[in-house]
């Protein structure tokens, strides 16, 4: 059939004799009017069609939440004319239409509530509030179900699973903080009392050369859709520093030795830090203490006592102690 019209007006188009080229003209311009009063009079006549409308929800109960999924979209059945159902499905933007729960009956069982509404009920609400031509035949589905519990309320703590990696020559300066470090958990109650914390996972960080400050949402849960979180993100920083290594000679005190008179070998040890750049100048000698505490030895067996570092800035990270045990010799008792 294609190629039969393919060839008809390959002929029409080509033909030689003018008066018959002339006649296939007319043939087809009176074909393609008839084609477009037989479109207009369908169009113009009652037709039924389909259409969907998205759906929003309204005047939920009190202190409730709704668990079970919703319909999202509501069929409606029309009759009217072709033109303004092509209009309405087509061409027109689609408006929401706006399901109240108000009246709804609520059935308690264990700690669930159920409610149900019939849509066939709604035909005449549905059709003033979308202000929609023609006549609604029916709605699908007929009926919407709804599975409510009790929203409660929980304060949780929050964690955060990160991993960093630093430049050469930075450190983490403080602890990693989080802030808020705990949030208001709002939700069905058999969720919410499942949850003990929020973990704020997959921070991967690497060659990290300054103090970072980041906002991260909470909300990384199974079922996020039913839960409020309050505030709904966290701050989390991260302080990075440059540091560099220096080092003082601190004398050695004598700690616990009795009546005896004690000197060591040698009688001062270099103590060696980390400090960040900005803290460089804070730092004397005059803030260490080292102490060589001879109450749990042997002095009259032993010849070596460990050397501890007592007072230390703390903004300084003690790397070594050069020596960290030293000789020594008993003056007298």
């Amino acid at each position: 059939m294609k190629n039969q019209l393919l060839k008809y007006f390959n002929s029409v188009f080509k033909a030689r004799d003018k008066k018959a080229r002339n006649q296939s003209y007319v043939f087809l311009i009176c074909l393609g009017l008839s084609l477009f009063i037989w479109t207009m009079i369908k169009l113009s006549e009652e037709s039924e069609a389909e259409i969907e409308f998205p759906v929003s929800y309204s005047n939920i109960p009190q202190d409730k939440i709704l668990i079970n999924s919703k319909v999202n979209e509501i069929s409606l059945r029309f009759e009217e004319k072709a033109t303004k159902l092509f209009h309405l499905k087509f061409i027109k933007k689609k408006t929401p239409v706006n399901i109240s729960l108000s009246n709804m009956n609520l059935q308690q069982k264990g700690d669930k509530y159920y409610g149900y509404l019939f849509t066939a009920f709604m035909i005449d609400y549905i059709t003033r509030q979308l202000d929609l031509p023609g006549t609604v035949i029916s709605v699908s589905p007929d009926t919407l179900f709804f599975v409510f519990e009790d929203m409660v309320e929980k304060t949780i703590p929050v964690d955060i699973n990160i991993e960093i990696s630093l430049e050469k020559q930075f450190m983490l300066y403080d602890s990693i903080s989080v802030r808020p470090d705990s949030i208001v958990l709002s939700g069905p109650l058999s969720i919410v009392d499942t949850i003990e914390n929020i973990i704020i996972a997959d921070i991967h960080l690497s060659d990290i050369n300054k103090t970072l400050v980041l906002q991260k949402a909470i909300g990384i849960h199974e079922n996020t859709q039913f839960l409020t979180f309050t505030p709904p993100q966290v701050e989390i920083t991260i302080p990075v520093a440059e540091y560099t290594e220096s080092y003082f000679d601190i004398p050695v005190r004598i700690n616990n030795s009795g009546d005896h008179t004690i000197r060591t070998f040698p009688e001062s040890v270099r103590i060696v830090y980390l400090v960040a750049l900005k803290d460089y100048n804070k730092v004397t000698a005059e803030m260490f203490s080292c102490v060589a505490d001879f109450g749990n030895i042997n002095i009259e067996t032993e010849h070596k006592v460990r050397v501890r570092v007592l007072n230390v800035p703390s903004y300084v990270k003690v790397t070594r102690i050069e020596p960290d045990e030293v000789e020594y010799i008993i003056l007298k008792q």
